[in-house]
């Protein structure tokens, strides 16, 4: 009988209350040829008793005596991962039938593709889709994008295990956004692709990390955006204007505009080192136009912003308009459905 070609990976600490219909939802796919490594990391409730109320020899169990945490646990859940592609998931959200299946095509066609995610329904404690995120497509628009910010649904994901053979895993030293660092570790040498389905209903309430833990999840998101900026624009930038970019709150007009002048020039090194298309070009230049704008509103009554919005002609001519529409897109997604 031929080996399984993916590994499920999947970390849980007292993941009780959303953890059987997650496991489901991976026993429910319409692709079935998997194994599934589920490491129950120290748990003290009913957690292990719920992943051996499955009858189901796919998946197996791997036991930390003690909670060691959430990246260490995967770490060691990467090494019994003997398949061909390894595929995420985390204990409270819920994949669709159709994740592997549509993951597992795409990369076969495109074996140069080393990581593809999925868009995302974010969903609350009942389980039920309140609203979209949508991630970039192509891998120079998820390239230029993590110079910013994190483009990667990592509970979506789906990555070949050669690529953690050949450049590693989380890095032990990096304390929250670890996956943040370690797509910008190896975007250079691997692509990623995310594709346009909604595969994956994201929880985005309960006690998954980013929400009990935000001050340090911030802090350390804040860190790596700094480094992959300061590349980019060949010089450190202070802190104080990523947190602002992070949370677009700009203290003062001079922030904001330095942070401005950084995106401009982040523009300019990135399109000079990377070989595109025009649509890429294109793509690229309608961000930056976007990213600028979202921080000259935040300072309107300022001559220096309303100069700086002008600047965005250059990138995107109908970016005001643009940037308005998926304003109000992303706020009828949020609130109003």
């Amino acid at each position: 009988m031929a080996s399984p070609r993916v590994s499920v990976l999947m970390s849980v600490y007292n993941g009780e209350k959303h953890l059987g219909e997650a496991i489901q939802s991976i026993l429910n796919q319409t692709y079935s040829d998997f194994e599934f490594i589920i490491v129950d990391d120290g748990s003290t409730d009913s957690t292990r008793n719920i992943i051996n109320s499955f009858d189901d020899k796919r998946i197996k169990l791997i036991i930390n005596e003690k909670n060691i945490g959430w990246a260490k646990s995967l770490i060691k859940g990467i090494e019994y991962c003997q398949c061909e592609f390894i595929a995420r998931m985390d204990a409270d959200d819920i994949s669709l039938p159709q994740r592997f299946e549509k993951q597992i095509e795409y990369m076969d066609s495109n074996p140069e593709i080393g990581v593809i995610g999925t868009n995302v329904y974010a969903i609350g404690e009942n389980s039920k889709p309140k609203y979209k995120i949508e991630y970039p497509q192509y891998h120079s628009f998820i390239k230029w994008s993590l110079i910013f910010s994190n483009p990667i649904c990592h509970p979506s994901v789906m990555i070949r295990k050669s690529i953690v053979k050949n450049y590693g895993y989380f890095d032990d030293n990096i304390i929250r956004s670890e996956e943040y660092d370690y797509w910008s570790r190896i975007v250079n040498n691997v692509k990623f692709h995310n594709i346009q389905d909604f595969l994956l209903l994201l929880r985005i309430s309960g006690n998954k990390v980013s929400i009990s833990l935000y001050s340090e999840q911030l802090q350390s998101a804040i860190n790596i955006c700094r480094r992959n900026l300061s590349y980019y624009i060949d010089s450190d930038i202070d802190e104080v204007i990523i947190k602002g970019f992070w949370t677009w709150k700009f203290a003062t007009i001079a922030n904001a505009k330095k942070m401005i002048g950084a995106i401009i020039k982040a523009n300019e090194k990135f399109l000079d080192e990377n070989k595109l298309s025009e649509k890429e070009i294109t793509m690229i230049h309608h961000d930056t136009a976007r990213r600028i704008l979202l921080i000259a509103v935040t300072k309107l009554y300022s001559p220096t912003m309303i100069i700086n919005i002008l600047k965005t002609i250059k990138y995107d001519i109908f970016g005001i308009f643009r940037t308005l529409f998926w304003g109000i897109i992303a706020i009828i997604n949020k609130y109003l459905k």
